[in-house]
């Protein structure tokens, strides 16, 4: 269920996460919740991806997700899945179909119903009261307060019968209004709550009738939630852990008013005598202290209580529930003649227009495309006021680093925007004294700094490689293009020749940007900060962070399908979105159900080949702690923790590196390697609720053995997973531990890179991550004993990946994305600067990796993978030049569009004249490298149907039969990628039938 992308398996990880709220485990609930935001934003971003006979069962997931992570992020400091952006797209429930004798049960929705109504209201109370930039005197909150307590009544007012409530003081006997009851009064106590502060800080507060009155109604409705405790066990099943939080939260404040001479006489006329007060408060200790062994958070005040739950823990047995409750069966109206009315929450507004309709309304209102009819309430899109307060101030502000922290490691760079500092290797740090004492050499020269105190000769080793450092150049000039941009964005809209970048975000795609205003971290400055932007982790703004990859582009393979002559090459248009929809109606692999055989026999050999193949790549496995890891996986077995899930994905990823490219394994055979990630399968459910960085180096190497076996769409839930559990250890500085520092930040760069190539080809939601772009260093070494290494840590290739993987994200954000330039004129200096970046982000690779510029393939993999980046990089800088001539041949007069065409034409051929190089990049780059292969091939055939670009392609070939034989050899190479993937076999398809039809056209 991990990996599958549909409606069943989204339905499993709600029903898991709501037996792990039952078991009081908020955190690990919280993980399969976001599990099933990620699956539900995929499903979302277009209505043909749920069948019609799911989208009643997708509503109701939807909704409870966003029901159970609002109440989450009303008490722990947590990342926002960005479920919400599909509020206002998504319908109400309307009611199951089917005929009523096939009914296992009844099919109850009016307390669904209206706990989304309320909850609703409750964010809006939490936007509007409790957010940063919310009122802060009384004054100013009266009319706020009065409008939300006028729609917390309309709420009560609108539903059915059998759920009012009665406001006596007695207990009931129905749970359902039992909890609604409840419910009430917790949201009232919230909306009324600040007159309390108000009268807690300034005695003389009180004497303001209105104030008084607000106190009365906030104490007034505490009184009524704790003073039959035991009536909170009816909603013990969902809301245990959240309940208990606000008990604790009303007995404190009436622990406070008890303490205020005003507020303490308005206490007495509520609850008749001291002694009564002291009862309520009690009772309220002994229930709280009766679950404390499986509520470890309810006292501690927010970031603690997050915390708590993130330290590991026995899970207990869960508490124990009310006894003998069972939900009465309502004598229901009839079913079209009631409904729920939610009013608008504009403040302005006296009575909602938008009611909730009963279900069997609602159901014959039901559109293929999740309509609003029947939705709550009319929000602006743009700052919904029903979503959870987001403005809390999160992140590493407060991170200040000690020395100890940056001087361990100088070569750490804490923005990313300073320059890629290539670092040295290790042995050209350490002088021979401190080699020889094993002690930490601060590399000082000419005497570093023990040698100055011993009065010793110092004497360092030569380097076998002397690499270059120089990498501020690099982003000084991958920088040149954002400060132009930023002038151009003040300096002129559209009227005024400025470069325009997308001013607005598509509704139906989960994405993540940075907001300008919310960054306080400055370069070259100690301080970390990560401010969560105002939207949450999941919704896009309009982010000034142009390296990154946008919503929406044309930067796809399949778009060239659209282009004139080249959309000749196909008998069919192709739906850009056919490659997303092949990998999502994909087979699971089946071998992962079986029960695991691990041959531990050859471990050695593929440990090795791992450090020496495969982690060039990725740079996510510590060498120096590999010799700790594997020890406590074999004391395991292999069979438990996150160690033995590590070991055995290494031992999955060296073995595959030995047998060299999976495309040329014959079908049927198993994989190398398929035995160890299977028995690492087994152990990754445990990871999926652990929130610690081995777990998500867990999933990320999961995910890294899953693009090996080319199934993009299950690499990228796991790495989703990766991002959700970053995301949560980078909102704060002390939830990453100082010595796994350099590991998290190695993890997080890779999930940024494998989304970005993901989200280059495919629509899928983002997942956030990208919002701590700016905040999180470089990787800058791991730190250890050499002879504790059991292999090399090279850093160059993953460095150069970075900076490499930035410049493609701004090349689709300011040439691709929706909103940019059309014609080639007002492009000309953004494809002048972009190739002037990709000149120096070549010029500051070190030497070993500055690959030559012959047309001879390479010998060295990592040089060969570079060159095939930079020309693919080149290329797409280019393409739009190659589209204007298609488009209309005299566009080629211009010797300037001629120049670039012939630019983009060479990158092109020279990264499928050697069509077998790419195999050097097939570990992480086959699906990736394989669509790059079939784009470059379609603008080359494209090319041979332009007269003036032909031309241009035989000055760069020689002749007509080397272009035929250079597209011959594509060909035949993506169709033996065929079998590996979906996605694959149409990408060889289409580039099949591309071909047959050039030759046709070129002899007709």
């Amino acid at each position: 269920m991990m990996t599958s992308n549909n409606v069943l398996a989204a339905q499993c990880h709600l029903l898991a996460s709501a037996y792990l709220f039952y078991l009081v485990r908020p955190l690990e609930a919280w993980n399969l919740l976001c599990t099933t935001s990620t699956k539900l934003q995929l499903l979302l971003m277009s209505p043909n991806r749920v069948p019609p006979n799911q989208r009643e069962l997708t509503e109701r997931i939807y909704w409870n997700s966003l029901l159970f992570e609002s109440d989450l992020l009303a008490e722990l400091d947590l990342p926002h899945s960005g479920v919400v952006q599909f509020e206002e797209n998504v319908g109400l429930p309307g009611g199951f179909e089917g005929e009523e004798q096939e009914a296992i049960g009844r099919d109850d929705l009016w307390y669904f119903l209206a706990e989304i109504a309320l909850r609703r209201l409750l964010n809006r109370v939490s936007q509007l009261i409790y957010s940063k930039d919310s009122m802060a005197s009384t004054t100013s909150l009266e009319p706020v307060v009065a409008e939300l307590d006028f729609q917390l009544t309309q709420w009560y007012e609108s539903l059915p019968i059998p759920l009012q409530f009665p406001f006596t003081r007695a207990a009931l006997q129905d749970p359902v209004q039992t909890v609604l009851r409840l419910r009430f009064f917790a949201c009232r106590t919230i909306i009324y709550r600040p007159y309390i502060l108000a009268v807690l800080d300034n005695e003389q507060a009180i004497l303001d009738p209105a104030v008084r009155d607000s106190c009365h109604k906030c104490l007034e409705a505490s009184v009524r939630q704790l003073e039959h405790i035991s009536a909170h066990h009816a909603g013990h099943m969902p809301y245990l852990w959240q309940g208990a939080l606000s008990i604790v939260s009303q007995a404190l404040l009436v622990m406070g008013a008890t303490m205020s001479p005003s507020l303490g006489s308005i206490l007495l006329t509520l609850c008749g005598s001291r002694e009564a007060i002291d009862q309520i408060i009690n009772d309220v200790v002994m229930e709280v202290e009766q679950h404390a062994p499986s509520l470890p958070t309810t006292s501690a005040p927010k970031r603690i209580r997050l915390t708590q739950e993130m330290s590991p823990s026995s899970t207990g047995d869960s508490p124990p529930s009310a006894s003998g409750a069972v939900v009465r069966p309502y004598p229901m109206a009839s079913r079209d003649s009631f409904h729920i009315e939610v009013p608008s929450p504009s403040l302005t507004a006296v009575n909602g227009t938008h009611p909730l309709k009963s279900p069997s309304s609602l159901k014959n209102h039901r559109t293929p495309s999740f309509s609003r009819d029947g939705l709550i309430s009319a929000v602006q899109k743009a700052r919904n006021m029903s979503q959870s307060s987001d403005q809390r101030i999160n992140g590493f502000s407060d991170m200040n680093k000690t020395p100890s922290d940056e001087g361990s490691n100088p070569l750490k760079r804490r923005n990313t925007d300073a320059g890629v500092d290539y670092p040295r290797r290790r042995a050209t740090i350490a002088c021979e004294v401190c080699r020889s004492r094993k002690s930490r050499c601060d590399g000082t020269k000419p005497k570093c700094k023990l040698c100055t105190e011993l009065g010793a000769e110092c004497i360092y080793r030569e380097p076998g490689i002397k690499l270059d450092a120089g990498d501020k150049l690099i982003l000084e000039r991958l920088n040149r293009i954002e400060s132009l941009l930023q002038m151009n964005m003040v300096a002129g809209g559209p009227s005024g020749g400025g470069i325009q970048i997308s001013h607005e975000s598509p509704s139906m795609s989960n994405g993540s940007g940075l907001n300008g205003e919310n960054l306080v971290g400055v370069a070259g400055t100690t301080n970390f900060t990560s401010i969560i932007p105002s939207g949450g982790l999941g919704t896009w703004h309009n982010p000034p962070n142009i390296s990154t990859m946008p919503k929406i582009h044309t930067n796809a393979a399949l778009h060239l399908l659209q282009w004139p002559l080249i959309r000749d090459l196909v008998s069919r248009p192709y739906d850009p979105q056919i490659l997303l929809q092949l990998e999502m109606a994909r087979e699971p692999l089946h071998s992962l159900t079986k029960t695991p055989c691990v041959d531990l026999s050859n471990t050695t050999a593929y440990i090795e080949a791992y450090f020496d193949h495969v982690n060039v790549w990725y740079a996510c496995v510590n060498p120096y702690t590999w010799r700790s890891h594997y020890r406590t996986a074999l004391s395991n077995g292999f069979r438990e923790g996150a160690e033995s899930c590590i070991v055995l994905l290494v031992l999955a990823l060296g073995q595959a590196s030995l047998r060299g490219s999976i495309s040329r394994i014959m079908p049927g055979e198993d994989p190398p390697g398929l035995q160890y990630f299977t028995a690492a399968w087994a152990l990754l459910p445990g990871m999926m609720t652990s929130n610690n960085v081995l777990a998500a180096q867990c999933h990320l190497l999961a995910s890294a053995y899953l693009f090996y076996l080319v199934r993009p769409l299950e690499a990228w839930n796991l790495l989703c997973t990766t991002s959700t559990k970053l995301q949560l250890l980078l909102m704060s500085p002390n939830r990453v531990p100082p010595n796994q520092r350099e590991l998290t930040e190695r993890i997080y760069w890779n999930s940024l890179l494998f989304e970005s190539d993901l989200l280059a080809e495919l629509d899928l939601p983002h997942s956030g991550v990208v919002q701590f772009e700016e905040n999180v260093g470089l990787p800058g070494g791991f730190e250890g004993e050499e002879q504790e290494a059991i292999g090399r840590d090279d850093l160059w290739y993953f460095l150069a990946e970075i900076a490499l993987r930035r410049l493609l994200n701004r090349v689709s954000q300011l040439i691709y994305s929706k909103d940019s330039m059309a014609s080639t004129t007002s492009l000309e200096p953004v494809v002048a600067e972009l190739d002037f970046q990709l000149t120096q982000w070549y010029e500051s690779l070190p030497i070993p990796l500055q690959f030559p510029f012959t047309r001879a393939a390479l010998q060295d993999p990592v040089q060969t993978v570079l060159r095939l980046r930079f020309f693919a990089c080149r290329t797409i800088i280019y393409r739009p030049y190659i589209l204007a001539v298609l488009d209309n041949e005299q566009a080629i007069l211009d010797p300037a569009v001629r120049d670039s065409c012939h630019k983009c034409l060479e990158a092109s051929v020279r990264q499928l004249e050697h069509i077998s190089a790419h195999h050097a990049g097939h570990m992480p780059y086959l699906w990736q490298g394989a669509l790059s292969i079939v784009s470059q091939a379609l603008l080359v055939m494209g090319a041979t149907m332009s007269p003036s670009l032909g031309s241009i392609l035989l000055t760069l070939c020689g002749s007509r039969e080397a272009i035929d034989q250079i597209i011959n050899d594509v060909v035949m190479e993506v169709e033996r990628y065929s079998n590996l993937a979906p996605s694959l076999s149409l990408a060889a398809e289409i580039i099949k039938e591309a071909e047959v039809r050039r030759r046709a056209f070129l002899s007709g």
